[in-house]
């Protein structure tokens, strides 16, 4: 199940591709018309007495065609630059489901118990167990204290405390019954 998903994922960003190329071509097909424009202008600006390039460029740059191709370049930079943040997005959302599956995977394997069939043998399913501090082992806690992180410390002195104090209140009135 998790391989189809991950090929449905790289099919949505697969199906990106042949746009983006199509794109990118009209893009650079644009700019090639606007560069063969503004050579034919300034040409024509050569014809009409423009002898200095300069004179030829403000000539081209004054052409309503000249613009008409530039405004035309800009549309299809912005239909890529469009499909590109899609593409992307696309991108964000398979890193997220490939997060949440690792995520996934790491709690089965730190609380997770396996469901059993019939015959006791386990399956490819599995359920959380939940996990409460009182039902740890002093030893379990000691070891939490030496190997666990600093922030849960507080809490294992805590049942130990609890757990001590129990202890001692049990012999009390265990030593007032004999």
């Amino acid at each position: 199940m998790v391989d189809e998903q991950q090929e449905l994922w790289m099919h949505k960003i697969r199906s990106f591709a042949e746009p983006l190329q199509n794109a990118e071509y009209e893009v650079f097909e644009a700019d090639a018309n606007i560069k063969r424009l503004r050579a034919r202008l300034m040409l024509e600006a050569t014809a009409s007495g423009c002898r200095s390039v300069a004179s030829q460029e403000i000539y081209a740059e004054n052409d309503d065609n000249l613009h008409e191709a530039r405004l035309e370049l800009a549309k299809k930079k912005g239909m890529l630059s469009g499909l590109k943040v899609k593409l992307d997005s696309v991108k964000v959302g398979f890193e997220e489901w490939r997060t949440k599956m690792v995520n996934a995977r790491e709690e089965q394997k730190r609380y997770g118990e396996s469901i059993k069939d019939a015959n006791g043998k386990p399956t490819n399913r599995w359920r959380m167990k939940h996990f409460y501090l009182k039902q740890a082992t002093i030893a379990e806690i000691h070891e939490a204290l030496e190997k666990g992180k600093k922030k849960h410390r507080t809490k294992l002195l805590k049942e130990l405390k609890k757990r001590k104090d129990k202890d001692e209140s049990h012999k009390d009135i265990s030593g007032q019954l004999s």
